[in-house]
This record gives C-alpha cells, sequence and structure tokens, in this order.
C-alpha cells in the first residue's frame, strides 16, 4: 500500500453531454441546459457538471443574428428574445477536473446542444 496514491490523481474528464440535445421554445420563452460529465474513474457520472456556456455567434451572454437573438447565464439557463433558429449551445470544462472551469490554455472537453427560437 503507497500513501498519497489512488486513480483520483488520474481522474480525467471524457466526455461532456448537454440535456436537452434539441429545444425549442418561443420568443421570450426560457430552457434549462444541464451538463453532464463522465469521467475516466469513479465516480465516472457528474450532473449537473460545472462548465462554461458559449453560443455559436460567440462567447458573450447574449448571441444575434439578422434574424433574431438569444441569450444564456452562466447556469445554462437559455432565453430567447426573437425567432432565431439553429443555435448551437456549447458547454465547455477543463479535461483536469482539479483545474476551474474558467481555466484558460488546457485541453478542454466539450459537448453540444441546438437551441431554437420560434
Amino acid at each position: 500500500m503507497s500513501c498519497g496514491g489512488g486513480t483520483s490523481a488520474d481522474r480525467m474528464l471524457v466526455s461532456i453531454s448537454i440535456t436537452p440535445g434539441v429545444a425549442t421554445t418561443t420568443a421570450d420563452g426560457r430552457i434549462q441546459f444541464v451538463a453532464t460529465g463522465t469521467f475516466s474513474a469513479p465516480p465516472v457520472t457528474v450532473s449537473p457538471l460545472p462548465v462554461n456556456w458559449s453560443g455559436s455567434w460567440s462567447g458573450a451572454p447574449v448571441w444575434c443574428d439578422p434574424d433574431g437573438c438569444a441569450g444564456m447565464n452562466p447556469q445554462g439557463l437559455a432565453i430567447c428574445f426573437a425567432h432565431t433558429p439553429g443555435v448551437t449551445i456549447t458547454a465547455s470544462a477543463p479535461r483536469d477536473p482539479k483545474l476551474p472551469v474558467d481555466t484558460k490554455n488546457v485541453p478542454m472537453v466539450s459537448g453540444t446542444a441546438t437551441l431554437n427560437c420560434e
């Protein structure tokens, strides 16, 4: 038996899934997205997983294109402001779970979902 060793040092984030995978709501509608992480060692699944949320237009909290706008808060709550089809929602976190979710320039794992604002 060794001191300080164990599998927890080797535990890494393998994938992120987002629920719902595809969500549709009307203007002024809200959808709660939840990220679930799958890890290489127990506990294998963590939900909700702390992540950075972003949209297909930018990392900004509100995304607009010529057709409409949508937004998301840091907890994964998306809001449709107007008709905005096919927004790609991305949840990202460092592969190493010991690092804070906002760490830069490290290997990241991401998952995606789609938001349709009608």
